[in-house]
């Protein structure tokens, strides 16, 4: 019996190892045939080689991919010049990818010519994505929609764009000023405490907050109680609990324990925040200030009021008030952080996390606040960095490991991802976003079953939880259960019907169901709970060009211009700045190409003081022109984008007829560049 283990041991290895190999033989299929081709291109003497970048846009559909019939048109034409195209797209990258290989894909190829067409994994954290192809070479790339989910998810939770400010903190510390610089020390002070008073609630309810500072919520939900138990009346202990169900995505508890605590004290505050009652909470503010103006966490309280109705240069102002009071306070100091960073204005965010760790080194919010500043300037190693640095911090706090495991996913590091939140579970197993974490990076992986079950894990925790039911919405379409899946995006807006990204999915369902009228419906009133977000006016625009319904389409696409939110975010920009630098210092021409249906002037003003030598290829009209006459579906294979998606063979064919008309154009009736050939 122990002769035959090793031998057993040995066969189960080797399974093991011929299974993983199996599994990326099969994973890289695509991308091998891809560099297959590139290949054959280097070694084809005397032509002019064009390099194209970017992500799945451009690496999927083989023969019928953009770069691959870019070259057959460019050769078809008969300049007196013969093009080989290499296709260096990579599904699911981003730009700070692009640029990592950027060096060694020029010295491999040696173009002549690059031509990039990147940016929407970044700027699609607006959006959700999910795959509907049936075919099974494209199921092993679903996860670029959910990708941008998974990005949506992460930004929503860590960015104060994304998210109300209260909502990033909810065991902000209002009633009390002391910081545990050294805990150890407090704790044993709190013992001793308790030790001579047993009945003392108040003392109960200070160690609650240590072990809420600390990150330990289970033990911290235990104490509060405790602390209610003595004292009924104890209403902080009711917002403390409360806050900490928040933070654990229990929300029908948390909401049961502000009302209660509003029961007990009338005139407090907090669960009108809490509970989206802004004008009730910001009057009761405004009260408590008039009777204490010297209070700086009053002005902490009127802050969040602001920031979560978007009033940010109010809730700056009422920072600003509270640090005069008392510049001690680090909380401030966190909250106009936010502030600024919620501004893109990330230098001075970053100071302001800075003073805060002088004045209190072990606080993990800071970390979290210089983490997500970094993560959206494409600063990713001082990212991940301040992300570990929150976990070292406090082992036991679960909510690094989340924010450790949102940043993973933002990088596709899914095992990295997957082991994040499976340590956050361990030191909580009630953490309902490190649920959601988990059945994103399954979702990612195409294990829709394990991401099902995760998805429902959290839903036990909050059966009302929009998240978790938006993901479980994403899990049926994935599986082809459409019933199923029109009921959980239903249930996702019943649980949050103030947010649109469950409209938009709604609508993108009923879209590709052909149910164009629902599909319009739904989109409406995602533009009706927020006129300002663009993704909602670009797919009614989509849409009614789909439908013919020319009117529709240009009021929906003067919207779109209206809005101008056309941006891209800094780490963007800046990657642009470095591709551009990279390619002039060898003498490469460069095609800045944009997406199908999207205007290209916010390409230039990214250049708008470095543009020499930038030819930018505008791919709006001819999608306009023809979306007009056939449909989207004639073009696009998905619209993940909201106003396109991945091209279909023709979607393709037109996209390279559209560059290979600017290169013929702009580039071939230059001399310099014959001659150069």
């Amino acid at each position: 019996m122990a002769a035959r283990i090793p031998k057993f041991i040995c066969e189960l290895l080797l399974f093991l190892i011929l299974f993983e190999l199996g599994l990326r033989l099969a994973g890289f299929t695509v991308l091998s045939w891809q560099e297959r081709r590139n290949k054959a291109s280097i070694r084809q003497k005397g032509t002019y080689r064009i390099m194209c970048i970017g992500e799945s846009s451009t690496a999927f559909g083989g023969i019928y991919s953009y770069p691959s019939q870019l070259q057959d048109i460019l050769n078809q034409r008969k300049i007196g010049v013969k093009f080989s195209v290499i296709n260096k797209g990579v599904p699911g990258t981003n730009t700070a990818a692009i640029l990592g290989s950027l060096e060694s894909d020029i010295s491999a190829y040696r173009p002549d010519m690059v031509i990039s067409m990147m940016g929407i994994n970044e700027m699609g954290s607006y959006m959700l994505y999910q795959a509907v192809s049936g075919s099974k070479a494209i199921n092993f790339f679903r996860s670029l929609r959910i990708y941008k989910l998974a990005r949506l998810f992460w930004l929503h939770m860590v960015t104060p764009r994304s998210e109300p400010l209260f909502a990033q903190s909810r065991s902000r510390q209002v009633y009390a000023q002391f910081r545990d610089r050294h805990p150890g020390k407090e704790l044993s002070k709190l013992n001793k405490a308790i030790e001579l008073n047993p009945a003392d609630d108040k003392v109960y309810f200070e160690l609650g907050r240590f072990y809420e500072r600390q990150g330990e919520f289970l033990e911290a939900e235990n104490i509060f109680r405790k602390a209610i138990d003595i004292n009924p009346k104890n209403y902080r202990a009711y917002l403390e609990l409360g806050w900490i169900f928040r933070v654990q995505g229990r929300s029908p508890q948390a909401e049961a324990l502000f009302k209660k605590a509003k029961e007990i004290d009338p005139e407090n505050y907090c669960p009108y925040v809490e509970r989206g009652r802004f004008s009730e909470g910001e009057a009761a503010l405004k009260k408590a200030i008039a009777l204490d103006p010297e209070n700086d966490w009053l002005y902490i309280g009127l802050g969040w009021i602001y920031s979560d109705q978007g009033k940010l240069s109010k809730a700056e102002a009422a920072f600003k008030r509270g640090i005069r009071i008392n510049p001690k306070n680090h909380w401030l100091y966190l909250e106009l952080g936010n502030i600024y960073q919620a501004q893109d204005k990330f230098s001075e965010a970053e100071a302001l996390f800075k003073k805060v760790m002088g004045l209190d080194p072990g606080n993990n919010n800071a970390c979290f606040g210089l983490g997500t500043g970094y993560a959206r300037q494409g600063r990713y190693f001082e990212a991940e960095a301040a992300f570990k640095k929150a976990a070292e911090l406090n082992p036991r706090n679960d909510r690094p490991y989340v924010h450790l495991g949102r940043f993973y996913l933002e990088q596709g590091r899914f095992p990295e991802a997957n082991a994040s939140f499976k340590d956050a579970l361990e030191r909580d197993p009630k953490n309902y976003d490190a649920y959601v974490g988990l059945g994103q990076s399954y979702l990612d992986q195409h294990k829709p079953g394990e991401a099902e079950d995760a998805f429902m894990k959290a839903l036990e925790l909050d059966p009302g939880g929009y998240w978790s039911h938006l993901g479980l919405g994403l899990v049926f379409q994935d599986q082809g259960r459409p019933f199923e899946a029109e009921a959980a995006f239903k249930k996702a807006i019943d649980a949050d019907p103030r947010d649109i990204w469950a409209y938009l999915k709604l609508g993108e369902f009923y879209r590709d169901q052909g149910k164009l009228s629902e599909a319009e419906a739904a989109l409406k009133k995602a533009v009706e709970v927020n006129p300002r977000n663009d993704w909602a006016c670009r797919m009614l625009k989509a849409l009614y060009a789909e439908t013919g319904n020319a009117s529709a389409r240009l009021e929906y696409e003067k919207k779109t211009q209206e809005l101008k939110t056309d941006y891209y975010p800094p780490g963007v920009i800046n990657n642009y700045h470095r591709l551009k630098s990279v390619l002039d210092e060898r003498g490469i021409v460069y095609v800045c190409a944009q997406y199908p249906m999207r205007s290209v002037e916010p390409l230039k003003r990214i250049f708008r003081d470095n543009a020499a030598g930038i030819i930018f290829a505008d791919n709006e009209e001819p999608f306009k022109a023809a979306l007009q006459k056939s449909g989207c579906r004639e073009y696009f294979s998905d619209m993940s984008n909201g106003d396109f998606g991945h091209c279909t063979p023709k979607g393709n064919r037109l996209l390279a007829e559209s560059i290979a008309n600017v290169i013929l154009g702009r580039v071939f009736s230059l001399k310099n560049v014959n001659n150069k050939l």
